[in-house]
């Protein structure tokens, strides 16, 4: 299976969400995200967030292997509008503004 250019984005997007949510945790902020945060009391939000992002990854492996490699484009363009919100959020937290 010959991995694409949009999987490997997808992975390094997944990676920097992953690291701009424990940020934010970091700094106060909190998980909206349902699905993830019913992971919280089960194993922590650390380890609720990163099962989270292995299972989006492998989701995406198994989107590539059958050759389905737009919804991975589209899900990185969502991505990017997530990290940027983290970021904002981050900052806000921080007491600047974006």
């Amino acid at each position: 299976m010959r991995l694409s250019r949009a999987f490997y984005l997808f992975a390094a997007l997944q990676c920097a969400d992953f690291l701009t949510t424990l940020t934010a945790f970091h700094f106060g902020g909190i998980e909206k995200n349902a699905l993830v945060a019913y992971a919280f009391p089960l194993v922590g939000p650390v380890t609720g967030v990163l099962i989270c992002k292995l299972l989006l990854i492998t989701i995406a492996a198994v989107a590539v292997f059958f050759h389905r490699l737009r919804p991975i484009a589209v899900a990185n363009y969502a991505y990017l509008c997530v990290i940027a919100w983290n970021v904002s959020i981050i900052c806000r937290l921080l007491g600047r503004t974006v």
